[in-house]
């Protein structure tokens, strides 16, 4: 199964919006789907 992550855009407000570092629960979650055998795209909308 093909999947596709996607971490919309962080707001202003948020503390980690001003570091170009993507959340780690995608980057988790991808791996743990990649490891059942699925194919999986990771998309952040803050690192361009």
């Amino acid at each position: 199964m093909k999947v596709v992550l996607i971490e919309p855009t962080s707001s202003v407000a948020n503390i980690y919006s001003r570091l170009q570092m993507p959340l780690l629960g995608p980057l988790y979650l991808g791996t743990i789907l990649r490891n059942q055998g699925h194919e999986v795209e990771i998309y952040n909308e803050d690192i361009i």
